[in-house]
């Protein structure tokens, strides 16, 4: 009998967080690189040929396991010899990043109901092909997203949310990530790094996530950090929506693209 009502009472228990978890904006979520464009060379004597190294991430703040970390490194090159003002379009099989389920959520679904919000994005690093070197690129990508994946676990879903939690998780990922070999101009390539740009997406509506942005902005000050806000064109942070942005991709060298993105949250009701 008792194993019985402890049954009913586990039921009782998971159907209730279902229920909480449901009252949320649910939908899908996808980013998606549509072009991009040669601002400077990096090649003095001709055009560019361009690619991009991708790295995939999310995570639910105070959720165990929650943590997920892809490289997608096709590193297709996307053009030959393009010349500064020209824009080349990126594949769909390339560009196009979905992240699954996600939600949005309000301060009352956070605080009233008890759920925790998520974090997700995409990482871009910008590479001139030049001497082969897109074998040691895909090492690179690798050993940043196993730091990347590291720092996520202790610093988002190990830790409970709170309205000052977002920055401080930030920072660590950008301290952690800061000497990653992904991110620097290493000779050891062959191809010539351009610089490197990361979407930030977190799941709480635009109303929740504009009443944070002052506690935000304190906080990095206080860590001795920037705020990236959502029209940041380098590491712009945003809540889950659909709308259109472009990053800026330049680095310590020669070499400066643009790159054109879509982020589509798709809820089944044209929102």
């Amino acid at each position: 009998m008792k194993s019985s009502v402890r049954h009913i009472l586990a039921i009782v228990a998971a159907g209730a967080a279902v229920a909480a978890l449901s009252a949320c904006l649910g939908g899908t979520f996808s980013v998606k690189a549509t072009r991009l464009t040669v601002v400077e060379r990096s090649d003095t004597l001709r055009g560019d040929e361009p690619y991009l190294g991708m790295i995939r991430f999310k995570s639910q703040f105070g959720e165990a396991s929650s943590t997920e970390v892809v490289v997608h490194d096709e590193l297709r090159t996307f053009g030959d010899q393009v010349r500064p003002g020209t824009s080349v379009a990126i594949p769909d099989l390339v560009g196009d990043i979905s992240f699954g389920a996600a939600f949005s959520m309000s301060r009352d679904d956070v605080f009233d109901d008890g759920q925790q919000p998520g974090v997700a994005g995409v990482i871009y690093v910008a590479m001139d092909e030049d001497h082969g070197g897109k074998a040691q690129v895909r090492d690179d990508l690798r050993e940043t997203a196993g730091r990347l994946r590291s720092v996520l676990v202790r610093h988002v879903e190990q830790v409970p949310w709170i309205d000052s939690a977002l920055p401080s998780a930030l920072k660590h990922v950008n301290d952690e990530l800061a000497g990653s070999p992904a991110y620097s101009a290493s000779s050891r390539r062959g191809d010539d790094y351009i610089g490197r740009a990361a979407a930030v997406y977190v799941g709480i509506e635009d109303g929740y996530f504009h009443e944070l942005l002052p506690i935000w902005q304190d906080v990095a000050r206080g860590l001795g950090s920037q705020w990236h806000g959502c029209d940041d064109a380098s590491n712009p942070v945003c809540p889950i929506g659909t709308r259109p942005q472009v990053l800026t991709l330049d680095g310590p060298g020669d070499g400066s693209y643009r790159l054109s993105l879509e982020a589509t949250f798709d809820t089944g009701s044209g929102g």
